[in-house]
């Protein structure tokens, strides 16, 4: 295992963060650090909105646990601890779910997170009556790509132009278990 598992808490954005907005300006805040410019749901500074087909899936770090440097409390530390970890949104349909965005902070890539988090989309799937999960992914990014098959999805096609003109996608599928 490539390192330790952060203590998270995935759930329903509306339980984990202080309030919606705070959460969603989290969210947009690793959006706009992980993802182009031409990539952002909320883009410039347009307030941050949910539609009722959306889900997110956050993880933040709950340990609730000062970190101490030297004797004293690293307020840096501590506050860097308490950020949002990583974040899916999830758009539900009549038949299927799409996963629209997955990110998680360069701190805690590389500890499980993402996969725990694609993990729990597919699982909401399912309980809401979804047996298939899609998505697209750009495909130069190997990492995510991994990430995905590890989890069960498979590719299924390109979309061409997907990311702009000459910036296709690769379509990918999750299929439950039947």
């Amino acid at each position: 295992m490539r390192g330790t598992i952060v203590p998270l808490n995935v759930a329903d954005v509306h339980a984990a963060m202080p309030s919606v907005d705070v959460a969603l300006v989290e969210i947009q805040r690793l959006e706009r650090k992980t993802f182009p410019r031409s990539e952002h749901t909320w883009p410039g500074d347009c307030q941050p909105r949910l539609t009722t087909r959306q889900h997110v899936l956050i993880a933040n770090n709950s340990t609730g646990k000062h970190t101490k440097k030297k004797g004293k409390v690293d307020r840096a530390a501590t506050t860097q601890a308490c950020l949002l970890a990583g974040y899916l949104t999830i758009q539900l349909d009549p038949a299927r779910s799409q996963i629209t965005k997955l990110a998680v902070s360069p701190t805690y890539r590389g500890k499980g997170i993402g996969t725990e988090l694609v993990r729990q989309a597919t699982m909401l799937s399912t309980t809401l009556g979804r047996q298939r999960c899609e998505l697209h992914v750009d495909p130069e990014r190997i990492a995510a790509r991994r990430l995905y098959e590890r989890c069960g999805f498979e590719e299924h096609g390109t979309v061409e132009d997907y990311y702009g003109t000459g910036r296709d996608a690769i379509a990918l599928r999750w299929q439950a278990s039947l």
